[in-house]
């Protein structure tokens, strides 16, 4: 019961960890698209988030901006994924990315 093995995950989130594990976190997009339609899987923006964090913690920072960079386009109305898109920018070192970011978090 390791974290690595996608220990903690919702059962959706678990599947869609499965995927990527086999596909890859660049394609993260896409193959949520593809499970939302072929097998009606409904993702929540806070459980993603949890494990972009979870990623983060394990010093994964590009599988993280991934997983985030997935969940910020299916919540464009949520503050937190742009907050947490923005930070994983930041601790990247993409200043750019980060500002552009925490503006639209302000915006919102």
């Amino acid at each position: 019961m390791k974290r690595e093995n996608g220990f903690g995950l919702t059962p959706a989130d678990k599947i869609l960890w499965r995927e990527l594990k086999s596909k890859g976190y660049d394609n993260a997009i896409n193959v949520a698209q593809s499970l939302h339609k072929t097998q009606a899987i409904e993702f929540v923006a806070a459980d993603i988030n949890r494990w972009g964090y979870s990623l983060i913690e394990e010093e994964k920072l590009r599988p993280a901006l991934d997983v985030f960079l997935l969940n910020n386009p299916m919540f464009p109305n949520s503050a937190n994924t742009c907050d947490s898109l923005a930070e994983t920018y930041w601790l990247l070192g993409n200043i750019d990315g980060a500002i552009s970011g925490y503006e639209i978090v302000l915006k919102m």
